[in-house]
């Protein structure tokens, strides 16, 4: 196992320590954050150049993980399910499918991240070309940052330092008073997000090919983005979260197999604020749904494919 003298991910000076006992190594990155990667990640991977457009993907999620002052997890490529680090582990294709596809998104999330760097409103805060994963640019060569960078200042959410050009790096910028009201309404659900799909499920192992093999993709072949509360990054108590994330999404995919409490209360909430459900079952649990949901109509499935199929005509009919 060789030292590593840069970041795996940037490639930038960083501080690095190796645990030699279980091939990991700790990583604290200015651009990327703090991080465990796995050795088998570094060498099949992040030495790679065929792989290298994704990695600004990848230091946006770790830096986001890190300013929200989430707790580090384990990068890994390929099957590895757990480490005797005591740490959350994630694929790398996870963390590249949950980079935002909609710009407001990655708006919203560099707006956030902002935020958490201010000291107070109103204090600045020194922007390097090499913070560009703070704002969730698609590319490290400058241009997808200073495109993000406009955007905020276009719609007036920062300001740079004496009214300089907001494309002149380093730089220093502060989040303005509009920046902070949004801020403010992101954090309470406030913004509706009219591409997002709220998935309420059992989060039980054997429905995670379920929801990512059917119920995600028919979701964003149908044009939406789907939000499974155990795939966000968050800091906050999980019930505010999801009470958040209700109110910002434009309908409720709700799958009632295991019949998990949590299920029924999601699609309680989601009928008073008047939100579209769309209700769903494996066959050989719909018998045993609750009288008062067991009415409306469910789709009734077998296998991934065929809740596919289902779902999707279901969400082009319906909404």
């Amino acid at each position: 196992m060789d030292d590593l003298k840069v970041c795996p991910i940037c490639k930038l000076e960083a501080d690095i320590r190796i645990n030699h006992d279980n091939m990991v190594y700790r990583v604290d990155c200015q651009t990327c954050g703090k991080f465990l990667v796995t050795h088998e990640a570094v060498e099949d991977y992040f030495k790679s150049e065929k792989y290298y457009k994704t990695f600004p993907k990848i230091s946006a999620y770790l830096k986001n993980r890190t300013l929200l002052k989430l707790p580090m997890v384990t990068v890994f490529n390929g099957d590895y399910s757990s480490t005797d680090n005591g740490k959350a582990c994630i694929n790398i294709e996870e963390i590249i499918q949950l980079f935002p596809k909609m710009l407001s998104e990655r708006q919203n999330k560099a707006l956030i991240n902002l935020s958490k760097l201010s000291d107070y409103a109103g204090s600045y805060i020194e922007i390097q070309k090499t913070d560009y994963a703070m704002f969730f640019a698609e590319s490290n060569d400058g241009n997808a940052m200073f495109f993000m960078l406009k955007q905020l200042f276009d719609e007036k959410y920062i300001e740079a330092r004496e009214n300089s050009s907001i494309t002149i790096l380093p730089n220093n910028i502060r989040l303005t008073a509009k920046g902070w009201n949004r801020i403010a309404k992101l954090e309470s659900g406030e913004v509706l997000s009219p591409k997002q799909v709220f998935v309420a499920m059992w989060f039980d192992n054997s429905m995670d090919s379920i929801y990512f093999d059917a119920i995600r993709e028919a979701i964003e072949k149908a044009g939406y983005e789907s939000l499974r509360i155990k795939e966000k990054e968050h800091n906050e108590k999980i019930c505010d979260e999801i009470v958040k994330e209700i109110k910002r999404s434009k309908f409720l995919v709700c799958d009632f197999t295991g019949h998990r409490g949590s299920v029924y209360f999601e699609a309680g909430f989601a009928m008073g604020l008047g939100k579209p459900i769309i209700w769903s079952c494996r066959k050989d649990y719909f018998k045993d749904c609750q009288f008062d949901t067991r009415q409306y109509n469910h789709i009734e499935w077998e296998n991934a494919e065929e809740l596919y199929k289902k779902l999707l005509n279901r969400i082009q009919a319906t909404i």
